[in-house]
């Protein structure tokens, strides 16, 4: 086992040029102003225009945006590190800046990620780009593996437990460019959908509204996103953890068809039912990111099932890029799976009253079933005294039988019949959200799109199939696929080559031991031993191959289809559905899940409006605001591109993301692009040496003086120092730099009980190159 150095406020009293950096700024005019020489004077005449400036913002830059920045000289990859860090300080962690509790959403940072985005700055430099995604900062769920950092899933247990490889994305992601910038917070294990609390960094806030639910598991991943902490996330989804806090976080988050990027590598949840994607503030950029890590990796547990799902179209491994480029509503026809937004299934009616049940009896024969088909998986609710539930119907005398003999009459009782599985249960859906699905049709007819209501027919049901289909997984097979997952990652984690099979078996059980999330049941599957020899050999576990799985993905073949040939048959091109039908701040009912993830098909979310949420009184009182609502957009599997072209088109007309009121922008997010651009050409490749004294002064009156060093042949055009979230004038004389905050500032009342802080530097020279510093610095006091 490996054990983790320091990983998220850095290790050493310097972490220099790509060691982990926190800060951000607070002087709008101290940024990409120093160094440039003034315009000249020019004399316009009257009638000649005058062009408005091209304008940077860190917030809303695509992929494309800040390539173009980084091509034209604005901006380099260690200073767009440095943007998000600032962020991260300023509002993942207390700070002197965030109006609210700290998000909480990053859980471990790269240590090396300056040093990684300066060197994707010396390779552009030299002509050398790797990617579309060259320089780009991203984090990735803290169940994924990258090289270097915890594999703990947010346990405790685990967050000691390095691994020396990278899972498929990120190795993908890196070879085209990427920087990696660490790993986003999540709730522990993977256990809940809706809200995220690691054991590691405590509870994920919401960026968008005080007290509102996060979203989970990916929720660090969602709100690392939304509040632009970095450009790019990667969530893990086995019943709605990518769409969930994409929705809560106002982002286009996409859930891939299932078994279309590989999850080798990543700890798993429900193995046949667990995939990856990812989280961006924009379609487009989904696009871009798909085409880099779609390639099949022929060592994902997947890859031996996935023809049985291939066979009406393959899994889509390219083309992305080019499907939203040509993407378009027009001549679309979407359909509104109308019980998901309060809608009753034909045939059913929401209630009806029925006579009285005397002492005894919990038996009652319905007598006015006008509307109403009494079919499989009805389910009802009694409302009379005392209330009581269904518990079965038979649909040929229509007697009801209630949950048990009463000891009391009930009388009045009324039948509440919701619908038949997961086909015909009609969804509870408020005013507010009803409000906006009309205004998304209304949107979607005007971009050209026919748009219906329309019900699922009851053979697309995840509860039913034809006779003669195979079985779903067991849960005793269930246990045994799982098994050999875990134990697959974990060797990946702790085996070494000098070790016997035995050995290895050993660490592997030993590393398991310390999770207990990993039942018992399931260690005891992983590998067998020979209690005379003390040897162990593989235990019972089942791979994807194996027949009980392959007759489970058989199942859900037949499933998908009946799904996908009534979209042929009513010649539909995506479904859609609000995210939540009855979303509060802290409640909300997940829909969806019996198509998108018991069916593996692609969901992407998209923002359609927002929810004003009243303001809560009493002990923990909190303000009125508004958050985010998401439409998902649903196809067939594997027509993944289709669908994102789709949700780009509706994102193109709609434009319904804003920003996130708790985390407002930070100084330097937004610059002229001719700031800075433009720089002759300069062979120098070397960025300025800093240095700062891991101690400062702080004086009887409160200031604090920081000094350090830094060096540049061809000049220091830019010299910026953070300290708890705020910028402090700076200046150089010769080598040296001395940056002093002063007495009665906000900060230095933030730090008036610190014994160290966290101090971030960041020079560029006149060539444009770049390096920042950033440690833990101790504070004494000079009397």
């Amino acid at each position: 086992m490996h054990i983790h150095k320091k990983l998220f406020t850095g290790a050493s009293p310097l972490l220099a040029a790509g060691l982990a950096t926190i800060g951000m700024t607070a002087n709008l005019s101290a940024r990409r102003t120093a160094g440039v020489d003034p315009a000249p004077d020019v004399v316009s005449k009257p009638d000649a225009p005058i062009a408005a400036p091209k304008m940077f913002q860190l917030e809303n830059a695509t992929i494309k945006d800040i390539q173009g920045a980084m091509s034209d000289g604005s901006l380099t990859s260690v200073e767009l590190v440095n943007l998000y860090l600032r962020r991260i300080q300023a509002y993942n962690q207390s700070s002197t800046i965030s109006p609210i509790q700290p998000l909480n959403a990053v859980l471990f940072l790269n240590p090396d990620v300056l040093e990684d985005a300066a060197q994707a700055d010396r390779l552009r430099k030299q002509g050398i780009v790797l990617g579309p995604l060259h320089g780009i900062p991203f984090l990735v769920k803290g169940s994924f593996s990258v090289q270097g950092l915890p594999i703990s899933g947010g346990t405790n247990a685990w967050k000691d437990l390095l691994t020396d490889e990278d899972c498929w994305s990120v190795e993908k992601l890196r070879k085209a460019g990427a920087v990696v910038m660490g790993q986003a917070n999540m709730d522990t294990w993977a256990s809940s959908a809706v809200s995220s609390s690691s054991q590691i960094a405590g509870t994920v806030r919401s960026a968008y509204l005080q007290g509102a639910l996060p979203g989970g598991s990916s929720g660090g991943s969602g709100v690392s996103a939304g509040a632009y902490l970095t450009n790019f996330t990667f969530g893990g989804e086995t019943g709605g953890s990518i769409r969930n806090p994409g929705d809560r976080n106002g982002l286009v988050a996409y859930k891939v068809s299932g078994g279309s990027i590989s999850v080798n590598k990543i700890i798993p949840l429900t193995p046949e039912r667990d995939v990856i994607g990812p989280m961006t503030r924009a379609a487009v950029d989904n696009a871009i990111i798909r085409d880099v890590v779609g390639a099949k990796d022929p060592n994902d547990g997947w890859a031996p099932i996935l023809p049985i799902l291939e066979d009406k179209r393959p899994v889509p491994e390219t083309g992305f890029v080019s499907a939203v480029q040509n993407a378009t509503l027009r001549g679309k026809k979407i359909g509104i799976i109308a019980t998901y937004v309060g809608m009753y299934y034909p045939g059913f009616t929401p209630a009806v009253t029925t006579g009285n049940l005397v002492n005894g009896t919990n038996t009652i024969t319905v007598t006015s079933t006008d509307g109403i088909v009494l079919g499989m998986g009805v389910s009802g609710s009694q409302t009379g005294s005392p209330t009581g539930t269904v518990t079965a119907i038979d649909t040929e005398t229509k007697v009801v039988t209630m949950s048990s003999n009463a000891s009391q009459n009930r009388t009045g009782i009324t039948l509440t019949f919701a619908g038949a599985g997961n086909t015909k249960a009609t969804q509870t859906i408020l005013p507010n959200t009803l409000a906006l699905v009309q205004q998304a049709k209304l949107d979607m007819e005007a971009a050209g799109a026919t748009v219906e209501y329309v019900f699922l027919p009851e053979n697309v049901d995840t509860t039913v199939a034809p006779p003669g289909t195979p079985s779903s997984l067991s849960s005793t097979d269930g246990n045994r696929l799982a098994a050999w997952v875990y134990r697959s990652l974990i060797e990946s984690a702790v085996s070494r080559p000098d070790f016997t099979y035995s050995q290895n078996a050993a660490a592997v059980l030993q590393t398991a031991a310390l999770q207990s999330n990993i039942t018992a049941a399931r260690r005891n599957l992983f590998y067998s031993l020979n209690s005379s020899t003390g040897i162990y050999s593989p235990g019972d576990t089942i791979t994807y191959g194996a027949q009980p799985v392959v007759d489970h993905y058989t199942r859900k073949k037949v499933q998908k289809n009946a799904f996908e040939d009534w979209m042929d048959a009513n010649n539909l091109d995506a479904v859609v559905w609000p995210m939540w039908p009855n979303k509060t701040r802290s409640s909300g009912t997940i829909i969806g899940r019996d198509l998108v993830n018991a069916m593996y098909l692609p969901g992407v979310t998209v923002p359609m409006g927002k929810l004003t949420q009243a303001a809560v009184t009493g002990a923990n009182p909190l303000p009125a605001g508004d958050e985010p609502l998401t439409m998902d957009f649903t196809g067939r599997l594997f027509d993944d591109a289709k669908v994102l072209g789709i949700a780009y088109a509706y994102e193109q007309a709609t434009k319904h993301r804003y920003s996130p009121p708790l985390a407002p922008p930070v100084s330097g997010e937004v610059f002229d692009f001719k700031r800075q651009s433009k720089k002759p050409y300069s062979p120098d490749i070397k960025a300025p040496v800093l240095t700062y004294s891991g101690s400062a002064a702080r004086a009887a009156d409160g200031s604090i003086t920081l000094t350090g060093g830094v060096a540049d042949a061809g000049g220091v055009s830019r010299l910026e120092v953070s300290i708890a979230g705020a910028l402090i004038p700076a200046t150089i004389q010769g080598s040296s730099w001395t940056a002093l905050l002063p007495a009665g500032s906000t900060t230095a009342a933030y730090l008036d009980a610190a014994t160290s802080m966290d101090v971030i530097v960041l020079a560029v020279d006149n060539a444009g190159n770049a390096t920042s510093a950033k440690g833990a610095v101790t504070l004494s006091t000079v009397l």
